[in-house]
């Protein structure tokens, strides 16, 4: 309910009104979890310090070279699901939505340790171990699909596993939802999620706190995997759709197509939060949003400021 309010309030432009619900619902919901950034922070760095380039090189693993696969991966609420509503709306394209398959494979397989959830270093895994979870992954989305020639997976945390999908599923594309850092955090405190995997999500300093790590380990797979990943910015996607489009498509090699740019009337199934936003056409009103909670989001600005976002 507080929620809901809040998006009312916001909607008619009471910004104040709409705050004071947003904070009584998120300290609602954050006071369910003992949630804590270090497990996440020693989670990154872990990933981080495994996937060095030295490490990567040397690895004599050549992976599954299916092209099928197409991953949008960024923080919840930077727009992957309008990215995927646009590729889904290439014939050649199916909209897998959140796929938990690569994830979980990347836990079952790699990260699963007596101490907890973490990787080896990577030459203590078989070559056969790499081949598995590209395998299994192909077979999982065949399953859901056996006719597109390609499939998008928007799972958010699969950026956690770039590094993994290089070495697994060399030829898959990898697209980067790119969006101003505080329009970021804003849209997850508004969002009373459905799931219980954003815990991070209803606290305006652990936001921030979560989206240094994020930026942190993004730039080192830029750093290791050079051209690899293509970041594509919600600002410029919304603002010049046409032109922005293009690249994108470009970057998947596939052909333009003029329904990408009337990707609001794809009959394609939505699930995850933005399924309203995405039934629209092209829209800028979400743009420097923050603006108008600059005063109340002080504790996610400085987190922000401090980890070089800002």
């Amino acid at each position: 309910i507080a929620f809901a309010l809040a998006k009312a309030f916001e909607d008619i432009g009471d910004y104040p009104q709409s705050f004071r619900y947003l904070e009584l619902g998120n300290k609602l919901r954050y006071g369910k979890y003992n949630y804590a950034i270090d497990g996440d922070r020693a989670l990154f760095e872990n990933i981080i310090e495994t996937f060095t380039p030295q490490a990567m090189e040397s690895l004599e693993v050549v992976g599954q070279q299916s092209e099928r696969p197409i991953f949008i991966v960024g923080m919840p609420r930077s727009g992957k699901t309008l990215v995927e509503k646009i590729l889904s709306s290439h014939s050649d394209v199916y909209g897998g939505g959140e796929l938990n398959y690569f994830y979980a494979l990347g836990i079952e397989h790699f990260m699963r340790t007596p101490d907890g959830v973490r990787f080896r270093s990577l030459d203590s895994y078989p070559a056969e171990a790499f081949d598995v979870v590209g395998n299994s992954y192909l077979d999982k989305i065949e399953q859901l699909d056996s006719e597109a020639a390609r499939v998008s997976d928007k799972l958010p945390f699969n950026f956690m596993m770039i590094g993994l999908i290089r070495i697994a599923l060399p030829n898959a594309k990898i697209i980067h939802c790119v969006r101003d850092p505080r329009d970021t955090s804003l849209s997850i405190y508004k969002q009373n999620f459905s799931t219980e995997n954003y815990r991070f999500a209803y606290d305006l300093k652990t936001i921030g706190q979560f989206h240094n790590l994020y930026s942190k380990l993004m730039a080192h797979w830029h750093k290791v995997l050079p051209g690899a990943i293509y970041d594509i910015g919600y600002e410029a996607l919304t603002q010049d759709p046409e032109s922005e489009i293009r690249k994108l498509l470009s970057a998947c090699d596939l052909d333009w197509q003029d329904t990408c740019l009337d990707f609001h009337r794809s009959k394609a199934t939505v699930k995850t939060a933005s399924f309203y936003q995405v039934r629209q056409p092209m829209y800028t009103s979400s743009v420097a949003l923050w603006k108008q909670y600059e005063t109340q989001l002080e504790p996610l600005l400085q987190e922000l400021q401090a980890g070089g976002a800002l």
